[in-house]
């Protein structure tokens, strides 16, 4: 092979992986808006932009009224996030399929969506949720100060799903996917949330 058609196979290997690169960091490196607005960070946290528009964030504190969405999707085999209780109010945790609208609704409107009303739970309790992907059916587990909760009768998630939760009536919850130290110990193999990104 001549020197110039191996500077042109390298450039052309270069060309691919560079697109390929571009596509997955896609999120991270354009500007975006609309269902496919994402906030530049490699840490997950609430999408202010997936967010009801009565929705308050603050660091890791999520107030006011209607959905708050996470910034990844789940994609590892294990992943456990918390979401402590400040002041109690309407409170629902789950996942859910990218957002694109019903976002000022409880989760009980939204479609492809698997939750738990967390709303009995007083102040001071730190909720738990865990994803088994690992399993023939991926489903949803509930912890309430590191003790199972009842779980719903429909657990069984389909699809790309991101942490979602819903707070109304006055309630504060405290997020925390993974990027302080947990309050409570995850199940067995399960972990806190890495960005999608993260995970190559």
């Amino acid at each position: 092979m001549s020197a110039l058609a191996a500077l042109g196979v390298v450039c052309l290997a270069g060309g691919v992986a560079a697109l390929l690169w571009g596509r997955i960091c896609r999120a991270r490196s354009e500007p975006a808006t609309g269902d496919d607005a994402v906030e530049l960070t490699s840490f997950v946290h609430i999408n202010s932009v997936w967010c009801g528009k009565d929705v308050k964030v603050v660091g890791n504190t999520v107030s006011g009224s209607g959905c708050a969405v996470a910034n990844t999707s789940l994609h590892q085999t294990k992943s456990y996030f918390e979401i402590k209780i400040k002041t109690s109010g309407t409170i629902m945790i789950g996942v859910t399929a990218k957002p694109s609208d019903a976002l000022d609704v409880s989760l009980k409107g939204r479609e492809q969506t698997w939750f738990l009303d967390c709303s009995s739970q007083p102040a001071g309790v730190v909720l738990g949720l865990s994803l088994d992907l690992a399993t023939v059916r991926p489903g949803l587990a509930f912890y309430a100060n590191g003790a199972p909760l009842p779980q719903p009768a429909r657990q069984t998630v389909r699809g790309d799903v991101y942490p979602v939760l819903y707070c109304a009536d006055g309630a504060v919850v405290e997020t925390n996917f993974g990027t302080a130290t947990l309050a409570h110990l995850p199940p067995g193999g399960f972990e806190g949330l890495m960005c999608s990104i993260d995970l190559l």
